[in-house]
């Protein structure tokens, strides 16, 4: 199952529209449609979705690792 696909599956479990989700999340609904639908693989958004408020808490695995390689990626930038 792609990151786009769960992100729509827990949302829709913790009752939240894709609208509640981007203000919650500090991004556009657009850029959350676009994950996913899968049109958007590597969302640079997706440390700020899973830094939203009690969103998407069943993925916390899944940020943790996502969170480490965007500090990683943001530290080799540096």
């Amino acid at each position: 199952m792609s990151i786009g696909s769960r992100i729509g599956e827990q949302r829709c479990e913790i009752g939240w529209s894709q609208v509640r989700l981007a203000d919650e999340a500090g991004v556009k609904q657009s850029a959350i449609g676009n994950i996913e639908s899968g049109l958007r693989q590597r969302p640079r958004e997706l440390v700020s979705i899973a830094r939203a408020p009690a969103c998407l808490a069943g993925m916390a695995g899944d940020w943790q690792g996502a969170e480490d390689r965007a500090s990683a990626a943001q530290a080799r930038r540096s």
